[in-house]
């Protein structure tokens, strides 16, 4: 593989049905969302800005893969199953210190003209240097623009229902959403940090 971008797709890996399911289950079981910006660290601090990112996501433990809601489970199954061929196809990641998935993550909707608008990172201060790669899971299709791009391959992915991602959290994977003015995305998403991290899963 010459010069290759490190970014596994895994189109299917979520079930249509499971898809659904979770949908169902973030709309029915919480339906008061907090809409947020993202956190952009400042000397320590942060602050909300919703000119960054836009959206509608679950209060942090509500969504731990520790809680074996049968979301946690759907989830977890696709990323093991999956993270396996990842390593399989760049054994280099498995040259650092020993990693896994955080237990921690998201569920996020966005409405149409909402989104993470901003070129950025996984890994990019102290707050997050934990953390080695990211994973995101599309739970629908969104067929008006809608899906995600990486600026150093200018790539921009289709939002697939049921495509589970896996990138490095470096600089050399900034990327974006591309905002759908016309339809509501909704995806799954989190980090693998090192072994040794509290919230690291084993």
């Amino acid at each position: 593989m010459s010069n290759p971008d490190f970014i596994g797709i895994y189109d299917n890996a979520v079930s249509s049905y499971n898809c659904k399911e979770i949908i169902k289950w973030f709309e029915t079981e919480f339906p008061h969302s907090k809409r947020r910006g993202t956190v952009m660290y400042e000397d320590g601090t942060g602050k909300v800005d919703t000119e960054v990112k836009c959206d509608w996501e679950l209060d942090p433990y509500k969504t731990l893969f520790t809680n074996n809601t049968f979301v946690d489970i759907i989830i977890r199954d696709a990323l093991i199953k999956h993270t396996r061929s990842y390593r399989e196809s760049y054994p280099s990641v498995d040259l650092i210190d020993p990693w896994n998935v955080y237990d921690q993550y998201n569920i996020q909707k966005y409405d149409p003209g909402d989104g993470y608008h901003a070129l950025h990172c996984e890994n990019c201060n102290i707050a997050t240097s934990h953390r080695v790669m990211a994973w995101m899971i599309y739970l629908n299709t969104v067929t008006d623009e809608g899906g995600t791009y990486f600026s150093s391959y200018d790539k921009t992915l289709e939002a697939k229902e049921g495509r589970l991602v896996i990138w490095p959290a470096f600089f050399t994977h900034t990327h974006k959403g591309v905002i759908s003015e016309t339809q509501t995305k909704y995806i799954a998403t989190g980090w693998y940090t090192v072994d040794g991290h509290p919230g690291t899963v084993k």
